[in-house]
C-alpha cells in the first residue's frame, strides 16, 4: 500500500471520528469514535517516515507548526461543541503539536553527544507536561513514533532483522494500545464502559497494524496532494463544526 492510501485511509478513519463527535453524536453512532481510533497510528507512521526522508528537518518541524497554529482555533471549536466544558476545549490542544514534538524526541535520542540520563530526562518532563497540557494522543503518540522508528521492518533493514522487529513491534504494539485505554481511564478518572474500552484497544492495535501494508512508495504525488493532506485537518474539522452549528 502507497503513502497515499494510506493516508487517504487514515483521513476517512478520522473523519468518521470526528463527524460522530460533532453531527452523529449519539450512542448508536459510537462505532464511528472506534474507526477513528484507526487513524491516528497511520499518521503517525507516515510522521516517522517523513523524518526519515527529509532533507531538511527545520523545514519539515515548520510546516507542521504552520499547521499546529491554523488547526488551533478549528481544534478547540469542535471540542467546544462537542463538550461544552471550557476546562477542556482549552487544556487540549491539537494533534500536530504531538507530531512535533515526536520529531523533536526523536532527533533527541539520535544525538550521541547528549548523554543518556539527560536524554531520559528531557523525555520524562516531556511525558509530564503532555499530563498537564493535554496534547491529542500525548504520550501513546510518542511512544508510538519511536516504536515504528526503532523497530519498523523498513525495506532497507536485513530481511533476518526486518522478522525481528516485525514481532517485537507488534508486541509493543499491543502493549501500547493497552496503555492508551489505561491512559483514557486516568483522563477521564472513571472507567469506561468495557465494550468502549475494548473497541478502543482493539481498533487502535488494528490501526497501528496497518502501516505494515506499506510498500514503502508515495504513490499519487504531486504539490496538491501533499498540501491537500495538511490542509485537511483544519478544514473538514471546520466544515463539520459548521454543519453543527447551523443545523
Amino acid at each position: 500500500m502507497s503513502s497515499f492510501l494510506l493516508k487517504l485511509v487514515g483521513i476517512i478513519c478520522m473523519t468518521f471520528d470526528h463527524a460522530r463527535m460533532l453531527v452523529f453524536n449519539t450512542s448508536e453512532f459510537v462505532w464511528m469514535e472506534s474507526i477513528g481510533r484507526i487513524a491516528f497510528p497511520i499518521f503517525a507512521f507516515q510522521i516517522v517516515m517523513g523524518y526519515r526522508k527529509t532533507h531538511d528537518l527545520k523545514k519539515y518541524i515548520l510546516r507542521l507548526l504552520l499547521f499546529a497554529v491554523i488547526s488551533e482555533i478549528p481544534y478547540k471549536w469542535m471540542l467546544w461543541l462537542g463538550s461544552k466544558d471550557l476546562q477542556l476545549t482549552f487544556s487540549y490542544w491539537n494533534v500536530y503539536w504531538t507530531f512535533i514534538l515526536g520529531l523533536i524526541v526523536l532527533q533527541l535520542l539520535k544525538k550521541d553527544k547528549i548523554k543518556a540520563i539527560y536524554k531520559a530526562l528531557i523525555i520524562v518532563t516531556i511525558c509530564v507536561l503532555f499530563s498537564i497540557v493535554y496534547v491529542d494522543y500525548s504520550i501513546y503518540g510518542i511512544g508510538l513514533m519511536i516504536a515504528y522508528y526503532y523497530l519498523f521492518p523498513f525495506k532497507d533493514v536485513e530481511t533476518k532483522d526486518r522478522r525481528e522487529k516485525s514481532i517485537y513491534l507488534t508486541v509493543i504494539l499491543a502493549c501500547i494500545a493497552m496503555i492508551f485505554i489505561a491512559f483514557i481511564n486516568i483522563r477521564s478518572n472513571a472507567f469506561a464502559p468495557i465494550d468502549i474500552l475494548a473497541n478502543y484497544g482493539i481498533f487502535t492495535f488494528i490501526g497501528s497494524m496497518i502501516p505494515f501494508l506499506s510498500n514503502g512508495k508515495k504513490g499519487i504525488s504531486n504539490k496538491f496532494v501533499k498540501w491537500m493532506f495538511y490542509i485537511y485537518y483544519p478544514l473538514h474539522i471546520t466544515i463539520l463544526c459548521l454543519i453543527n452549528f447551523f443545523r
